[in-house]
């Protein structure tokens, strides 16, 4: 059997092998955090809520570095650090470490309520909400009733 021969890696790509979970550099996720606040404020939003599950809501990862795996939902508001609620309890340590930009949270025996009450902290309900991700038909309907309005964001965040 032949020996194997690591590959020659670049020094400047080197660091990304020592990295316990790949992450992208703290000026990027600025730069996205500062993507999204535009686009709220463009929208006339205070307040959105990024959902994701089995996989997929791909706005999750992008804004927090957590890869969905069940339930999710984030909330964001400008100034202020987002909120995550994860929906299995056994997967909050690992999100703590890996989305450090937010609160990281379990959201309890409803997700959807985790949520609520968030925003109810933050002084969102009966205001403007702004939606990314396939939120169910359910929960949607749980929020639109303490909500002023639900906008839908998918197609202003896609490009």
């Amino acid at each position: 059997m032949a020996e194997r021969i690591p590959p020659k890696i670049d020094d400047q790509l080197l660091s990304i092998l020592t990295e316990t979970w790949p992450k992208f550099s703290p000026m990027e996720m600025s730069r996205r955090r500062s993507l999204i606040e535009s686009t709220m404020f463009e929208s006339d939003l205070e307040h959105l809520l990024i959902y994701g599950a089995g996989g997929f809501g791909s706005a999750v990862p992008w804004l927090t570095e957590w890869p969905v795996t069940t339930e999710v939902i984030c909330i964001v508001t400008p100034q202020e650090k987002d909120a995550l609620f994860i929906q299995y309890y056994n997967h909050t340590p690992l999100a703590e470490k890996l989305a450090n930009s937010a609160e990281v949270h379990w959201g309890g025996s409803s997700t959807i309520q985790s949520a609520i009450s968030e925003l109810r902290h933050r002084n969102g309900l009966g205001t403007r909400i702004g939606i990314i991700g396939p939120l169910p038909f359910k929960a949607s309907e749980i929020l639109k009733e303490v909500s002023g309005e639900l906008v839908d964001m998918n197609s202003a965040t896609s490009t």
